[in-house]
């Protein structure tokens, strides 16, 4: 089956569960062709993403030549149609600016690559993101006559809702990643037909994820993550200063990198902090082992509560944090205790005291007490671990979740059309 994939950027190495995907449909047999809005800021991190690089497709930010060309061919040979695309993206996104001047960025480009998927068309026309990427798939698929879908996955679905109901009504199948998103897009277009909207969790290879043989030499925290203020490293940090005044014996490992970097190893300094370390961006070829090598993993992340305002400006997605964080299924898999804030959608996977600890956001002391906890009591640790283990077995295996991503993509495009879109 023939894929045009629309994406932000690719590759990016902090969408790993994309990359995963990808792969996982890619050796189900699909043929992809991607096509990034943006091209990649970074040489490729992660080994995997080396066998889709030659199929990714890029475009020069608004116009050159060839996105000029593709442009002018379709408003001089289908004017109405030119027109009515841009119509649908202003009358859905007027009272968004940010969103509306995106959206009216990527069109060219889109236009471009849905003159292209006319000359060499695709079966299916599938974006990750329902914001920029599902709008620019939108027009390719109004272009092509190609069917559209696409995955929602978190603050794509709750800082800006515009465009976002018409596009679900569009698609001919929208994959989420979580209960708490399924029943949010099922309350903005309830005329949509039971299925139509489907949940799909973000799967892991098993056989890369896997619980270690041997314990951990010392108690050693493990935190991964974007180094942003919504993952609550700060808070950490003031935690690993508890334990070390209290004498428990420990080493703390950090992951990541980010804006908040300096600011972090800064904190660490203040609070003479000897036993952290800052690892940098790591592949996902070496997480396994770091993971293996783990006591007790921590995610102090922030849920956050901004103001209509804030929750709007650039960099609010900074602020705030949604679903289940896919380094804590990744610890999971691998047998890892794991200690977190109580974000919402973490219920779906993670049951407090049996396959994983809650501990409140920003309390360092509640976060220390919790970890001196599991480091006096290393059977405790492997119970909550082996628990783990059994709960993302169930749910998150990506033989089991590419293969409902792939039934999505090949619904019939015959008995579920994308709608026609009106003038008015």
């Amino acid at each position: 089956m023939k894929l045009a994939i629309v994406i932000s950027q690719f590759p990016c190495s902090d969408e790993v569960f994309i990359l995963r995907e990808l792969r996982a449909l890619q050796r189900r047999g699909f043929d992809m062709r991607i096509f990034s809005l943006k091209p990649p800021s970074e040489a490729p991190l992660h080994a995997d993403a080396a066998p889709l690089v030659a199929s990714a497709r890029y475009s020069p930010f608004l116009w050159s030549r060839e996105v000029f060309s593709r442009n002018l061919q379709l408003l001089s040979r289908e004017p109405a149609l030119y027109g009515k695309l841009l119509w649908t993206i202003l009358r859905e996104t007027w009272r968004s600016a940010p969103f509306l001047w995106r959206s009216l960025a990527v069109f060219p480009e889109a236009v471009r690559w849905g003159m292209e998927l006319r000359d060499e068309p695709a079966e299916r026309i599938h974006a990750h993101w329902a914001t920029h990427p599902s709008t620019a798939a939108w027009v390719m698929s109004q272009i092509s006559k190609i069917p559209l879908s696409l995955t929602a996955h978190a603050h794509d679905i709750y800082l800006d809702q515009a465009m976002l109901a018409f596009k679900l009504r569009q698609a001919v199948a929208v994959l989420t990643c979580t209960r708490q998103n399924l029943e949010f897009l099922k309350e903005l277009a309830p005329d949509l037909p039971e299925g139509r909207i489907r949940l799909s969790y973000h799967g892991l290879d098993l056989q890369v994820y896997k619980p270690a043989t041997v314990e951990p030499d010392i108690f050693r925290i493990l935190s991964v993550g974007t180094l942003l203020p919504r993952k609550g490293f700060d808070t950490l940090l003031d935690a690993c200063a508890i334990l070390e005044r209290d004498e428990v014996p420990y080493e703390c490992i950090i992951v990541g990198d980010g804006p908040m970097r300096g600011e972090l190893e800064q904190q660490a300094g203040r609070l003479g902090l000897k036993r952290v370390r800052f690892l940098g961006k790591q592949s996902q070829e070496h997480l396994p082992e770091i993971y293996a090598r783990s006591s007790v993993f921590v995610l102090a992340a922030v849920h956050g509560n901004p103001s209509a305002a804030a929750a709007k400006r650039p960099g609010a997605s900074d602020l705030i944090h949604f679903g289940i964080p896919n380094v804590i299924l990744e610890a999971m898999a691998s047998g890892v205790a794991v200690v977190t804030t109580r974000l919402t959608a973490l219920s779906e996977v993670l049951v407090d005291g049996e396959n994983g600890v809650y501990v409140p956001e920003r309390d360092a002391a509640a976060l220390a007490a919790a970890l001196r906890e599991l480091a006096s009591n290393p059977a405790r640790r492997a119970s909550i671990g082996a628990r783990a283990v059994e709960r993302i077995r169930a749910g998150f295996d990506i033989q089991v979740t590419s293969g409902e991503v792939a039934q999505a993509l090949g619904a019939s495009a015959e008995t579920s059309p994308p709608r026609a879109v009106r003038l008015a």
